[in-house]
Formats: structure tokens, sequence, C-alpha cells
């Protein structure tokens, strides 16, 4: 445990990086004034702190890996300075630094306007586990990040210390999948010379939203501002094949994808196009292809032997199944015409799926297997690049950050989905 009230000499972009001064074995502190050396003397040179990895390393050495001692702040001083915007920034950057470490105790001596403000963003949407964030430049915007214990929930903590400009970044996940649509966002920007913290429901939090699509975000953080943006996992897909109990031969869209094409059998092969998804429709379900979206679609033909086709997503019954049990086995059912899926005993590759009036026949009977579904989370991986680097393909590490960052899983053995 450690007292650390850092001087700055009224310098606001040195008090910026404070944060640096723990970890960073390539920050140069602007206070530091050197060290006495094991053989006597003082040596000035010395301006590089990272207290706490000193600390760690000495611990490690003389105590063991996993010893169960950890270091942390009892008392710490900020600038005390008249910005609350800066005040709120500089104590992000630390709460954002310390999770990342694993610092179980951090205690201002002194808060100033624009502290509790980012306490409560932070102590109310920062997850269980913290998301370790490293990049290349660290002067301008920095990233922490958080997953809940389902690793379903995933919050990204932007902190822009650029004390004039805002940044535009675009952030590029992978390992964590979101669903397109919009995405809220908690921001604390342009704080008043007055305490704004009331509570929970009364504070200086400006809401809005942040689109996402195909992974992707692009987000313009304004200065000395933080930024919560709040992601919730798509929930997850399960893939199943179809197989005739007659022939062994699995459903296939045959990677067709106009509407009104055909639907036919193969046997196993691992393609996508004998993949699908069984989505509720009420009662009953819809079937989508993996490899082409289109679901299988009665359309509207109620002619024994009559073919099964395939369409884009609709409100119609034709594209809604009854899923019915027989023995070990499932028969499917079009809501629109009473017609049963029926492999027709056809056994050649290529044969079309056709439909038949209810029968006993081992023609109308499926077996579902799953193929794919929910998998173990092991890493969230994120990058994020200024949005002339996302259009050219550029990407660089860690944080803070201007260009972009790359996210990894602290503890990822304790993380499921």
């Amino acid at each position: 445990d450690i007292h650390n009230y850092p001087s700055y000499g009224g310098d606001d972009a040195a008090a910026l990086q404070g944060h640096r001064i723990y970890y960073d074995q390539t920050y140069d502190y602007p206070g530091s004034n050197g060290i006495r050396t094991s053989t006597g003397g003082w040596d000035s040179s010395l301006s590089k702190q990272y207290i706490f990895k000193r600390i760690n390393d000495w611990v490690t050495e003389e105590f063991g890996a996993n010893s169960g001692i950890t270091v942390g702040v009892s008392e710490w001083g900020t600038m005390s300075s008249s910005n609350p915007s800066l005040e709120s920034v500089i104590y992000a950057s630390h709460l954002g630094t310390f999770a990342n470490n694993g610092v179980e105790l951090f205690s201002p001596w002194n808060w100033s306007i624009g502290m509790w403000e980012t306490l409560h963003l932070f102590s109310k949407n920062a997850k269980k586990y913290s998301i370790l964030s490293t990049s290349s430049l660290e002067n301008t915007v920095s990233a922490y990040s958080s997953i809940n214990e389902n690793a379903d929930s995933l919050t990204i903590m932007l902190v822009n210390k650029n004390m004039t400009a805002s940044n535009t970044i675009t952030i590029n996940l992978s390992n964590f999948n979101v669903a397109n649509g919009n995405y809220k966002t908690l921001q604390l920007s342009s704080l008043p010379a007055n305490e704004t913290f009331v509570s929970e429901t009364q504070n200086a939090l400006k809401t809005n939203t942040v689109a996402v699509n195909s992974n992707s975000i692009t987000i313009t953080v304004p200065a000395l501002s933080s930024t919560a943006i709040l992601l919730k996992k798509a929930p997850s897909i399960t893939y199943v094949s179809l197989a005739n109990r007659a022939t062994g031969l699995l459903i296939d869209g045959m990677g067709k994808t106009t509407n009104g094409d055909n639907c036919g059998q193969w046997s196993n092969s691992g393609s996508n196009a004998q993949q699908w998804v069984l989505e509720t429709a009420g009662s009953n379900v819809k079937i989508r292809n993996k490899y082409t979206g289109l679901y299988l679609d009665g359309m509207g033909r109620n002619t024994n032997g009559s073919i099964a086709g395939q369409w884009s997503s609709s409100n119609s019954n034709n594209q809604q199944w009854t899923k019915e049990t027989a023995g070990s086995y499932v028969k499917f059912k079009n809501t629109a015409t009473g017609l049963y899926l029926d492999g027709l005993g056809n056994s050649a590759n290529g044969s079309d799926l056709a439909q038949w009036s209810s029968s006993t026949s081992y023609n109308q009977q499926w077996t579902i297997t799953t193929v794919s579904g929910p998998q173990q989370v092991k890493s969230v991986n994120t990058e994020i690049a200024t949005v002339e680097q996302a259009e050219s393909q550029m990407s660089v590490y860690p944080n803070p950050f201007t260009s972009s960052f790359e996210l990894k899983c602290d503890r990822s053995d304790e993380i499921v989905s």
C-alpha cells in the first residue's frame, strides 16, 4: 500500500499521463528527480517510475508467483484543478489502469468536482472481468474494457485525453459477436464548474446510441471525455443437419440463392448448405439455411410429390412448419398446406426435396443432429483505428491509442458462455 501525491507543476498535459507511472516501463515521469543507487550516490538520470511493476516483480522474486500479495493506493491526490472535465479524465485513466492490472485498493484523498461522476460511470457499467488493452501511442484515447461472467455483455470505456479536439475512431470486434443495431452509450464531457452528481438518476451522464454493423463501430468522442459503450452479445445460434431416415441423405439448400429455388438432398458433406437453424415462430418453426439465409418454403403447393422450395424470410405460413415427434425422429408439417417434408425415397445426390400428405413412411421421418452451437469464450479481440486507418486496413497497437487497440481476456479460463 502506498500514498501517492504526484506533482505536475501545473502541467495539465503531464497530469493526463499520470496513470502511466504505475506500470508503463517506457514513460518518463516529469516529476522524477532520480534515485539513490545501491553503491552510494544519486542517479538523476532515472525518470521511469513503473512503481507497481517494480513492486510486483520484487514480490514475485521474494515470495514466488501467485503469492496473493497485491498492491494498492490508500491515499492519492489529484490536480485539484478548477476544470472538472480534466479531473474526471485523470481519475478515469487511473480507474481503468488499475482495473486492468488487478489493483484492489484505490482511495483518493481529496475529491474534485468531476470525480463522483466518473466513479458512478465506472462502478455502474464496468463488468466483472477486465479485458486488458494495449496500444502504441500513449497520448490521446484510452480504452478500458470488461466482460461479465456469462460472457454476453461487454463494456468498452473510451477516455479521450485530448484537451482541445474530438477523435473519431472505428472499433472492430472479434470473438464477441454483436447483432447489427444501435447500442446505448453513456458519456461525460464538458462538465460544469459546479458538482453535478447527486444520484444514479440525477447526474451529468449524456445518453446516446452508437450503431454496430458487422461487428464494427464508428464513434466520435469529445475532448476530455469518458464514454461507455454497452454491448450485448448476439444470441447464440445452433446449427443442425436434417437426415432422412429412409435414405440417410441430408436436406441441402444446394447453394441456391434465388427466391423460389428448389431444395434438394445430398449425402453428408459438412457443407454450410446442409446446415439449418430452427427458428421459433409461435408454436411452429421456420427452417433457415446457414449458407444462403433462405427459408424452407412449401410454396403453397398442395399436391403430393410437389417440390419444397426456398424463399427469403416472410410472415407467410408457407415458411412455417409444425415439428411432430415420430418415435426418436421428427416430421415437419407445412402450416399452409398440411403436407409433410418427404424424401420420396430418392437416394441420389441432388434429388429434390418433396412434400406429401401424412403417412408412416420413413421418407417423412428426419433425424436432427446438432452441427455447431454456442462455444466457450476464450478471448475477446478488439481493434480500433481512426476512420482513415480503418479505410486503408491499417492497425497499430496498444493503449492509450489513436490508431488501434487489441483486447486480451484476463483470467479467460473463468469466462464461459
